[in-house]
């Protein structure tokens, strides 16, 4: 099964879109995390199959005494043991079994593990047949902050259209001016900026509204060094009340577009396991433009695209090696013909012709001249068969030096003369015309028995 679920790379957003229902929760006009850090534990499952989770849920899990790896894959069965064996979490996993075959599912549940309260909000998504549950765990016992409903109410109506972008594999770029436009409607800022570090020491800027000038994907090369650079560099949050006042080290420096003004600034790096990758930055016209509630909001939209960028990096490794696992279960690795595997999901139509091909003394050759040689022969002969055939023909390696080779039409005999006029060795070969009264065991019998009627010619010529 493919993920064809198209996360872009701001997939930070989705679970800003889940965000918008944990602010829902009745004792939430007061739910700020700890000052210092906004500690939010994520998992994201495929199926049955844990596919990211953050450190700080794994955290949470050691610190309570429990085998986070216990829920690496998830059945129905199991949660009915997990049920049992984390009795604190009886409410949840009673909530998750009870809903178990619903494609779209959400709730949210308080539970007291180990003297805290934690939130726990779970909700299950179902996009173009794909199912995935998402689990979203904060710790609200202590430390909060005083947050006022004018705040709440804003990332409350984060519209959908923004998950959706994300579902639909909208660039970074498009779903980062979604989200500037639905601030700025807000009227929290003005401008931002969303970059990310290169390995080449540059700054790529997926996104800048600064000034009232829009741009998207371009490079700031290495020597050039804007305030994003600086809060990549130091890895440190960034607050100036008044632009004016901005003092940068040697090297930095704050690019304006449009006109000049004074503008508060607020920038947060992004860190996974301390280790930084990007930066954003936000912006609003006027000195001390932004209170803590704002900086709050900041400091967790940056942490939630922290989480979800590096969660686009997990997925999009799955998605290749999931290509991989699909071209290596459908190709012969050797020679890139299509391999046995792929017989089984191919489509017959009642004009298509099977020539099938055994090299003529080959085990021979192999003997005299070693493997490698062999195989460079391999290599070469199905290099000429692609060449011979057209792009919607199929040439296949049955076994070791045999070859089916699928035509479409009926010039089957023309495509075995291009191929034996330009190769090196000879070969042996039957055609069939497919028949849809027989299955693909008889025709290959059918097809297989004419080949080795010329091999066996050949010997007695």
């Amino acid at each position: 099964m493919y993920f064809v679920l198209g996360l872009v790379v701001i997939l930070g957003l989705l679970l800003i879109f889940s965000l918008m229902y944990i602010l829902k929760l009745r004792n939430l006009v007061n739910l700020v995390f700890d000052g210092k850090s906004s500690k939010m534990g994520v998992a994201v499952w495929h199926g049955g199959k844990l596919k990211y989770f953050s450190s700080s849920l794994l955290n949470y899990a050691k610190m309570y005494n429990m085998d986070f790896f216990d829920f690496k894959n998830v059945t129905e069965d199991k949660i009915k043991v997990f049920s049992k064996k984390y009795s604190q979490l009886e409410v949840f996993f009673d909530m998750v079994l009870k809903n178990y075959y619903k494609d779209k599912l959400e709730f949210e549940v308080e539970i007291e593990i180990g003297g805290q309260i934690f939130l726990l909000k779970f909700f299950r998504i179902k996009s173009k047949g794909l199912r995935y549950s998402i689990l979203f765990l904060v710790n609200i016992s202590s430390n909060v902050y005083s947050y006022a409903k004018d705040i709440i109410k804003p990332l409350n109506k984060i519209p959908q259209s923004i998950f959706l972008d994300i579902l639909n594999r909208k660039t970074l770029s498009e779903v980062s001016k979604k989200l500037f436009d639905f601030l700025k409607g807000q009227k929290i800022i003005d401008s931002l900026v969303v970059a990310t570090r290169r390995g080449d020491g540059s700054t790529y800027i997926h996104y800048a509204n600064i000034g009232f000038e829009e741009r998207m994907n371009f490079v700031v090369p290495p020597k050039k060094k804007p305030i994003v650079s600086y809060i990549m560099d130091f890895g440190k949050k960034l607050y100036v009340r008044n632009s004016e006042r901005l003092v940068l080290p040697k090297g930095y420096e704050r690019i304006v577009f449009g006109k000049h003004r004074i503008v508060s600034i607020y920038g947060v790096p992004l860190k996974f396991e301390e280790e930084v990758f990007g930066a954003v930055l936000f912006e609003k016209g006027g000195k001390n433009a932004f209170t803590s509630k704002e900086l709050y909001v900041f400091n967790l939209l940056s942490e939630i695209l922290t989480i979800n960028f590096k969660f686009r990096e997990v997925f999009d490794k799955l998605v290749k090696e999931k290509k991989e696992t699909l071209r290596n279960s459908l190709f012969d690795p050797l020679t890139g013909a299509y391999n046995r595997n792929f017989l089984n999901k191919m489509n017959f139509n009642g004009d298509c012709s099977i020539i099938f091909i055994d090299l003529d003394g080959f085990k021979k050759l192999n003997d005299t001249y070693g493997h490698d040689y062999g195989d460079k022969v391999l290599k070469k002969f199905v290099k000429l068969c692609k060449k011979s055939i057209r792009k919607e023909d199929k040439v296949v390696r049955y076994g070791g030096d045999e070859f089916l080779i699928f035509v479409n039409g009926k010039n089957a005999k023309q495509v075995v003369d291009r191929i034996k006029r330009k190769s090196d060795i000879d070969f042996s070969y039957g055609i069939v015309k497919h028949n849809k009264q027989k299955n693909f065991g008889e025709i290959l019998k059918e097809v297989d028995k004419k080949m080795y009627e010329m091999k066996k010619s050949k010997r007695h010529g």
